[in-house]
């Protein structure tokens, strides 16, 4: 497990890649079930329903693993889908547990010398890394250059953030 673990931080800071993944379907399942369970507990930061929160959570993961099985589709690599769907799953568990208390600290704003700004700041930066990190995955599934890997990471971020935010207002 630590190992694993240890590959997942390897693999957020760009010192692994996917393919050193067993292509495991028990994996794959536990990585998504991850995800989901930590994507929970961050929408639910944002939500008062926890049924609004996993299906947000639930729809990010599934999202997700469209568009890698929609790009995998194009290039015509779908033996790789499981490797890297376990990658993505894993690897964002990992960028949301992080991000969890970034948005406690950045909910007490208005509050003098709670450090709000810097854990916004935190927060946006935690989310351009997640950019990088979903195009190192593309990057070496699809067998192309890291700008083109990040610049499909940008892409997925800026459709899901729109989805987000037509069908889970805030405020």
């Amino acid at each position: 497990m630590k190992a694993l673990l240890n590959f997942f931080v390897d693999l957020c800071l760009l010192r692994s890649v996917p393919q050193q993944l067993p292509a495991s379907t028990i994996l794959f399942a536990l990585s998504l079930i991850a995800n989901v369970g930590i994507g929970l507990l961050l929408a639910g930061k944002a939500h008062s329903s926890m049924s609004v929160a996993f299906l947000e959570s639930l729809l990010d993961s599934a999202m997700l693993l469209a568009f890698l099985y929609g790009a995998l589709l194009m290039k015509k690599s779908m033996q790789r889908f499981v490797q890297a769907g376990t990658a993505l799953m894993g690897s964002m568990a990992l960028l949301s547990l992080v991000a969890i208390p970034l948005l406690s600290l950045s909910a007490t704003s208005g509050e003098e010398g709670s450090g709000s700004e810097t854990a916004l700041l935190l927060l946006f930066i935690l989310i351009a890394w997640s950019m990088v990190v979903i195009g190192h995955i593309f990057r070496h599934v699809l067998n192309t250059s890291l700008a083109r890997g990040v610049g499909l990471g940008v892409v997925y971020t800026l459709f899901s953030i729109m989805v987000f935010r037509s069908l889970f207002p805030v405020g």
